[in-house]
């Protein structure tokens, strides 16, 4: 082989790769953001900036939940009749918690205002989690809607410090799930929003594309990587 073609052939490999990985983070993204919920999601409502919006129809509310860089499960939501406040989340720090005991956590918003709030050992199913029940919460939703983080802590101990961004379009997309499930209105599905014939078409694409890339065939590889990345980011956003 010549150096010329030495040269593409190893800009081609660098290309497919680059883009293989894009495509990689895409679908890895969106299963993420469908996985199994803290509450039981009986119906998806839609996906906030990053926060995944879920009706449950046992507690009559929605839910909002974002999985955190670390690996944190953050857990937002209105429900009931009264209109209670829920907040809660999980990681590999709470194996200290108890079935049915009530902690008390530290909450620090952006690192000025603190509120000291009970959260109990719950598990639904998906595995245990602390979840913190409010009613008249008015104060502490906005508190976390204009928050860009939260530290929580239970005594001196680091439990998670997690991303409220988007958080104030989650509690707005939370009320209007609520408000139109309750009324039994129509309401709008994650899955309605993504055009499912265009992501099979991505997806045999990026198949192909697999196929020529372990066959060595890279310069084959590079545009139908490219062009699956593209019908992927047009039917499920550029995120």
């Amino acid at each position: 082989m010549s150096y010329a073609r030495r040269r593409r052939h190893r800009s081609a490999t660098k290309a497919a790769n680059a883009i293989a990985a894009a495509l990689l983070i895409a679908v890895t993204s969106i299963s993420l953001s469908h996985a199994e919920t803290l509450v039981a999601a009986d119906r998806d409502w839609s996906d906030e900036q990053g926060w995944q919006i879920y009706w449950n129809a046992q507690n009559e509310g929605c839910f909002a939940e974002r999985l955190q860089a670390d690996g944190t499960l953050m857990l937002l939501g209105m429900f009931g009749k009264d209109n209670r406040l829920a907040i809660g989340f999980r990681n590999g720090k709470l194996g200290f918690a108890k079935k049915d005991k009530r902690y008390d956590l530290n909450l620090r918003f952006d690192g000025r205002d603190s509120w000291t709030n009970g959260m109990s050992h719950q598990d639904f199913g998906g595995g245990p989690f602390l979840l913190g029940v409010y009613g008249n919460a008015a104060k502490f939703r906005a508190s976390i809607a204009k928050a860009g983080k939260l530290t929580i802590g239970l005594g001196k101990n680091h439990l998670a410090e997690v991303s409220l961004k988007g958080s104030s379009a989650a509690f707005k997309a939370v009320d209007e799930c609520r408000e139109a499930m309750r009324n039994g209105s129509d309401a709008p599905a994650v899955a309605d929003k993504v055009d499912g014939a265009a992501v099979a078409e991505a997806d045999r694409l990026a198949n192909a594309a697999i196929k020529l890339d372990e066959a060595g065939n890279y310069a084959a590889a590079e545009p139908l990587y490219r062009r699956a990345l593209a019908i992927h980011e047009k039917a499920l956003g550029p995120e």
